[in-house]
């Protein structure tokens, strides 16, 4: 193998223009991100005490809250995943394209949410009870939305349905790709 700086640099893999742009575009977002997380660190706002009451008396308040935090999330993930799937599922391009950023979504764990949610909301609600009560809320959204909204999507989108073998939702819809009424954009 000859040695030397010309067969280096003729050996090595050519850097596309695109993945350059790309990686310039992720480094730079990367550094937005750090660079507001370091600017505003000291405007936190500090969480008040909680006062909680440990007697069983007030075990059924407590069920409550959190059966409502539970109804809340649920409601909200149930409205976004009847919006996301059919929406997922309406052409090729929105399905290249809401695909791939809910799975990217699903596969960050709830855990990886969790700082960024209190730091928001409890930002968002200047440090009150509502700010923990709305990332509860967020959190048990975010662990239960991205499942039912691929469930909704495979649902509609009814991949190798003809006739009368589809989800009466897709038929009801027009939006299986083989129905008269599917839009694919080109129409």
């Amino acid at each position: 193998m000859p040695s030397g700086y010309f067969w280096r640099v003729a050996l090595m893999p050519r850097i596309r223009a695109r993945h350059l742009i790309n990686g310039t575009l992720s480094f730079l977002a990367l550094a937005a991100i750090l660079a507001l997380f370091f600017a505003y660190r000291r405007h936190g706002v500090p969480l008040p005490k909680p006062r909680l009451s440990v007697s069983l008396g007030q075990l059924p308040y407590y069920a409550f809250c959190s059966y409502y935090r539970m109804l809340a999330a649920y409601t909200v993930a149930l409205i976004f995943s009847l919006v996301y799937g059919p929406m997922a599922a309406s052409s090729r391009t929105a399905e290249r394209v809401l695909l791939p950023a809910i799975d990217i979504a699903q596969s960050v764990p709830v855990v990886g949410f969790f700082p960024a949610a209190i730091y928001f909301f409890v930002a968002v609600a200047h440090g009150g009870r509502l700010g923990v009560e709305l990332a509860a809320i967020f959190l048990i959204f975010t662990s239960m939305a991205w499942n039912m909204a691929l469930g909704v999507f495979e649902s509609v989108a009814g991949s190798d349905c003809a006739g009368s073998s589809c989800p009466p939702v897709s038929r009801s819809w027009c939006i299986i790709r083989s129905s008269p009424g599917w839009r694919d954009g080109t129409s």
